[in-house]
């Protein structure tokens, strides 16, 4: 049935070529989707990541679009940090949130580990740790929640705690300027003015010039699963923003 309704990869790649490649339509690597070479160094699209019997390691399963496949040959991955083309696009978005814990707190490295390698496998899901430092995961559906946890649990060995809904932080500023409110001592003077919409923080500490710093702290967290391991880092920022601090009290110490 396939083979009789769906265009050979021959015939396919010839006219898919310009949306399965961002590159100039006329390198190497274009070529050979186009032409389907057989010849040409491997290029292969990866989408999904099976997680395998051994731990830290999956199978990949993907589509072939030029050279072959063989037993024992070297490829050219490319890592975490490189510049995406054009991702593949899903129906239906992340929508059901739960935060989870690990039962034994010295298990939260693993479960950490065990986030990272599900995010691998399964591109629906979104781990985040959000600022309380509670880690969530986004899942499409109930029953992909269902199947998200039973694959923590059984796949990564991170038996969890009761599940519970995550913190959502919540944050207001002004979309439109307000009236003037004096107080009765005619001191403190306050006026609603809008802001850009972004977030509130990433707005003040994008102000105190400590931003990157924070991002540095997170990352630390995300990593080891304890921040108790990046206390170098967090005595940087507060170090960073003490001083703002400082600052910000002698410049308006003089203000009556």
């Amino acid at each position: 049935m396939i083979a009789i309704h769906l265009p050979s990869p021959v015939v396919a790649q010839r006219y898919r070529m310009e949306m399965l490649y961002d590159g100039p339509h006329s390198d190497e690597a274009a070529i050979a989707i186009r032409n389907c070479d057989p010849e040409s160094p491997l290029i292969m699209y990866i989408s999904k990541m099976v997680p395998s019997s051994d731990m830290g390691r999956f199978y990949a399963f993907g589509r072939v679009f030029a050279c072959k496949v063989v037993t024992g040959e070297k490829c050219c991955i490319m890592g975490p940090n490189y510049v995406p083309g054009n991702v593949m696009k899903f129906t239906v978005s992340p929508v059901v949130r739960v935060a989870v814990e690990p039962k034994n707190p010295a298990d939260l490295p693993k479960l950490v580990i065990g986030l990272k390698r599900l995010a691998k496998s399964d591109p629906m899901m979104q781990c985040i740790i959000e600022e309380s430092g509670e880690h969530i995961i986004a899942c499409a559906g109930e029953l992909h929640l269902e199947i998200c946890i039973k694959d923590l649990e059984e796949d990564h060995a991170c038996y969890l705690n009761e599940i519970k809904d995550s913190i959502i932080a919540g944050f207001q500023w002004a979309t439109q300027e307000g009236v003037l409110a004096e107080e009765n001592m005619r001191v403190i003077q306050t006026l609603a003015m809008p802001t850009e919409e972004q977030d509130p923080v990433e707005l003040m500490l994008k102000k105190t010039g400590c931003i990157e710093l924070h991002y540095k702290v997170q990352e630390c967290i995300a990593e080891t699963g304890d921040w108790r391991m990046c206390q170098d880092k967090v005595k940087e920022f507060k170090a960073c923003m003490q001083k703002y601090v400082d600052e910000q009290s002698k410049k308006y110490s003089n203000v009556k």
